[in-house]
């Protein structure tokens, strides 16, 4: 794979170092450059506008007139960089397209990149003779003129947007596909990507934050968004793309732009790199998160990325803690599991239902099974003894304590028919809990009925209790019988039936 670079978004590294930029860029495996060029022509339009108005922008050092954008090439490629095309930049006059051409036969370009900042057809309507002319003018001179989208010109009005507008009716356009656009205007950028395969030659790799905010956008490094990248690497394999055809487009950052880039092309790289072994999809898989949770709290793992693994290695979704969902915030929860294909496989939360005032207790239960059904979660998890809550030594405070868990979990499990999910309990690797040992977990299945249970392989053992016997006494129990048996690949290799 040949991984470039869009000038653009470049100007405040550019105008700093050119060259330095570069080399490091080309040390980091980016190796190819796509910049930006106006033609304007001499008529005044909305074209020149933009290009006045970058001129006041530090991208400035990124979009370049003809003759220093020629200077820039020559640079580039004497320092070993791919240049295959170029972005014009703020669009192209009817008296611009003659230029246009004669600088791409001088430096040698194979293709332009033209963007049309529009969701009206009818305003896109009037660009059809422009667009017929140029594409047939560059055609017949070898080069392609490919369309580059936002998220304006992919939002559908009576059904069709202006990008579909303009592909159908100038048959020769081809496309370069901004991903990051696409994931932003909510379309899924592999079915988009097969949707469009036949005019597809570049993709544009940018990300961003998901936001609640409509209209702005929080630009990250690729990978650390909402892009699903394993899917859209494993997409691209089957495209005809041009050779450089793997761009990255950093718009901005909201923290170091170079860090970024670099970040983001490493993130690329890895997607692209020979797989692991993906499980084979015949159980169905989640993953217990928690265990990496001081890796997020330290910000070096961020929930993109724990979605992007477990979509990576073949599960179906994610076995949360009701703490990690704060954490992460619902609405950037939900938006990367959204567009990975995940989702929430069970719900876990502490209830000290031994300790807690009752009123507090049924709170918290009502509340976790509000957010289990607002994620379309089957299964809530609930730890009614936390392991650093010591039971009662005196017998007959035991026996309370035991019967005032039981009871609550009855009425959790009541609550929970109404909202759809299916209340669990797991066995506890703490012999002072009852819930560690066969006897333990057998008595409080049978006290709660339509309780399931979350059978994990290592906490029976503190109890010399083996774990295949344990599945076997506990597997045809009516509390588990209803529900199915899943594998959470955990450093304990934990089982949820």
């Amino acid at each position: 794979m040949i991984l470039g670079v869009n000038t653009y978004g470049m100007g405040c590294l550019l105008k700093a170092g050119f060259r330095q930029t570069f080399r490091i860029l080309k040390e980091n495996g980016v190796t190819a450059a796509e910049p930006c060029v106006f033609f304007l022509g001499k008529k005044p339009g909305a074209g020149s506008l933009i290009g006045l108005g970058m001129k006041l922008s530090d991208r400035l050092g990124g979009v370049w007139a003809p003759a220093e954008a020629k200077e820039k090439i020559e640079q580039l490629r004497a320092d070993g960089f791919r240049i295959e095309g170029a972005h014009l930049f703020g669009g192209l006059a009817e008296d611009g397209i003659e230029a246009a051409l004669s600088f791409a036969k001088e430096n040698a370009l194979q293709y332009y990149v033209l963007s049309v900042m529009t969701d009206r057809i009818p305003q896109a309507a009037k660009q059809l003779p422009l667009l017929r002319r140029a594409v047939r003018v560059f055609r017949d001179q070898g080069v392609h003129l490919l369309l580059h989208n936002h998220d304006l010109d992919l939002r559908e009005t009576d059904g069709q947007s202006v990008l579909d507008f303009l592909l159908q009716n100038v048959p020769e356009l081809e496309l370069e596909l901004d991903l990051g656009w696409a994931a932003y205007a909510l379309l899924d950028c592999p079915a988009a990507m097969e949707r469009y395969r036949d005019r597809l030659r570049v993709l544009h790799f940018k990300d961003m934050w998901p936001s609640e905010a409509a209209g702005k956008p929080h630009f990250c490094a690729v990978g650390e968004g909402r892009l699903p990248l394993s899917a859209i690497m494993e997409k691209a394999q089957e495209l005809s793309l041009f050779p450089a055809g793997f761009i990255i487009d950093q718009d901005s950052s909201e923290s170091d732009l170079m860090a970024e880039i670099l970040s983001g092309a490493a993130h690329i790289r890895a997607a692209e790199a020979p797989k692991h072994p993906v499980y084979d999809g015949k159980l169905p898989l989640s993953m217990l998160t928690f265990p990496l949770i001081g890796e997020v709290l330290r910000r070096s793992l961020r929930v993109e990325e724990l979605c992007e693994m477990a979509r990576g290695h073949g599960l179906c979704g994610l076995d949360l803690m009701e703490a990690e969902i704060a954490l992460y915030g619902k609405a950037r929860l939900k938006a990367a599991l959204k567009d990975r294909g995940l989702s929430l496989n069970c719900l876990i939360a502490t209830v000290s239902m031994g300790t807690l005032p009752a009123g507090v207790i049924r709170a918290l239960i009502k509340k976790h099974l509000h957010t289990a059904r607002e994620f379309g979660c089957g299964k809530l998890m609930l730890i009614p003894m936390p392991q650093n809550e010591r039971m009662p030594a005196d017998a007959e405070k035991r026996a309370a304590r035991k019967a005032r868990v039981i009871r609550f979990l009855n009425e959790a499990v009541a609550e929970a028919r109404s909202f759809g999910v299916t209340v669990c309990v797991e066995d506890t690797p703490s012999c002072d809990i009852p819930l560690c040992s066969i006897e333990d977990c057998r008595r409080v299945l049978e006290a709660v009925p339509g309780l399931g249970l979350v059978f994990d392989t290592a906490n029976m053992l503190p109890r010399g209790e083996d774990p295949l016997a344990f599945y076997e006494a506990l597997r045809n129990t009516s509390a588990t019988s209803t529900s199915r048996t899943r594998f959470l690949p955990t450093p304990r290799t934990r089982i949820a039936a």
